[in-house]
């Protein structure tokens, strides 16, 4: 279909995620550029997880009371976090989800790099 999610286009895949990711990062940045704390305070609460501080949830709620009257940026928050209600047993194996890799951080997902100020438009300061 014209969505262009064929099997077996996995690191095609990855690169679409990062994409959305830095461009998510990005709108969140243009719509809070008059309170800048609320994108810093986003950034943090991403910084945490990735240092494994948090759990999916935890985060969510975070995110949740910071965009209390931004729905919309909620929702797609939502859509790149893994499944929530991955608890049952047998789901995803042991660790939750394969991406569990023991000492690596790479569950940080598509926002690894847009966390460390990589997104675009970060060098022409708002």
């Amino acid at each position: 279909g014209p969505g262009g999610d064929a099997p077996g286009g996995g690191g095609k895949q990855k690169q679409v995620e990062f994409d959305q990711a830095i461009s998510y990062v990005t709108k969140i940045k243009t719509r809070f550029q008059r309170q800048p704390h609320i994108y810093k305070e986003f950034l943090s609460i991403l910084h945490n997880y990735q240092q494994e501080q948090q759990s999916i949830s935890q985060v969510y709620d975070r995110v949740s009371s910071l965009f209390h009257d931004q729905p919309d940026l909620l929702n797609e928050f939502a859509q790149f976090l893994p499944d929530r209600s991955d608890s049952g047993p047998g789901n995803r194996g042991p660790g939750g989800g394969p991406e569990d890799v023991p000492g690596g951080r790479s569950h940080g997902g598509p926002f690894d790099a847009a966390q460390v100020g990589k997104a675009p438009g970060d060098a022409a300061r708002l």
